[in-house]
Parts: structure tokens; sequence; C-alpha cells
């Protein structure tokens, strides 16, 4: 199959345009990624200490548990 000059420049054109959705597609999936996580990593210096004493208190029923068997 043979195509025209017109017809390549038309193909390159919707090659061209598919490639530009697809990094569209993949930037907003960037975007969105990057949103999420910043919301996700949005915590306060009290969070993180109250999340690091909960651990903490874990931590140290698991040995109990454990020292108990």
């Amino acid at each position: 199959m043979t195509f025209s000059e017109d017809e390549r420049r038309q193909l390159a054109a919707m090659r061209m345009a598919r490639a530009d959705l697809a990094l569209a597609d993949a930037s907003t999936f960037d975007r969105r990624c990057d949103a999420d996580y910043t919301d996700v990593a949005a915590f306060t210096a009290e969070q993180v200490a109250a999340m690091f004493d909960q651990a903490g208190r874990f931590v140290a029923e698991v040995k109990s548990l454990l020292q108990a068997t």
C-alpha cells in the first residue's frame, strides 16, 4: 500500500496528535499524584509526634506480649 504525500502528512499529524494526548494524560496523572501526595504528606509536627508515640506504645505492647509467652 502506497500513500500519497498528503496522506503521509495527515498520518504524521494524527500520530503527533496521539503523542500529544498521551503526554497530556501522563501530565494530568503526574499532577493528580503530586496533589494526592501533598495531601497525604501534609502532617503537622503534632500529628507526627502522636504517630510516633502511638507506634512506640504498639511496640511496647508487642514486646510485653512476646515476653509473656
